[in-house]
Parts: structure tokens; C-alpha cells; sequence
């Protein structure tokens, strides 16, 4: 069970790996935390590049907030907070960060 977490805009070399990478991940077994400037994948612009992964994405819901994308948020994304971050952390075996 990974825990990936993005926090690079949607267009970095970055965040374009970790979504290819993750079109190969387990459902059951892995899961997308947005956050920083990654929280712009959850942006209803992108959905085209979250329908291909097939894991489950948060975004921390401060970052959407700072960057006003609160009600852009596509379907399916859930909003989480720093509480819930660091349960997302605990319930993972590992956590791997896309920088």
C-alpha cells in the first residue's frame, strides 16, 4: 500500500510521471494525496488526466482554498484535512513523494 503524494503543477515533469505510473497502480492498494500546487490536478480542467488513474485522489482542502479552486474540484476527489493527512499516512505502508 502506497500513499503518493504530488505537489507539483499538473503540466511538470513531475506530476507527469506520477500519473503514468499511477495508470499501473493497484486500486485496492494505493492512493493520490494532492497537495501545494498539486492540488490544480483536482482542478475540473484536468479530468481527462485523473479518469486514467485508477486510484483513489485526495486533495488537502487548505490548498484548494488558498488557490480559490474549492468549487472546481471534480467528482470523485475527496477533500481532506491535515488530520486526515496524516491518517492517510498511518494507513499506508509507504509513502512516496513526486518531486
Amino acid at each position: 500500500m502506497v500513499l503518493h503524494t504530488l505537489n507539483k503543477l499538473p503540466q511538470s515533469a513531475a506530476a507527469i510521471a506520477c500519473l503514468k505510473a499511477l495508470t499501473k497502480a493497484s486500486k485496492d492498494r494505493d492512493a493520490l494525496l494532492l497537495l501545494e500546487d498539486g492540488v490544480y490536478v483536482a482542478d475540473k480542467a484536468n479530468e481527462a488526466l485523473v479518469k486514467q488513474v485508477p486510484v483513489r485522489v485526495y486533495a488537502l482542502g487548505v490548498d484548494l482554498e488558498a488557490r480559490g479552486l474549492t468549487h472546481r474540484v471534480l467528482q470523485g476527489i475527496e477533500v481532506v484535512s491535515y488530520n486526515d493527512f496524516v491518517q492517510l499516512v498511518a494507513e499506508h505502508k509507504m509513502t512516496k513523494a513526486w518531486i
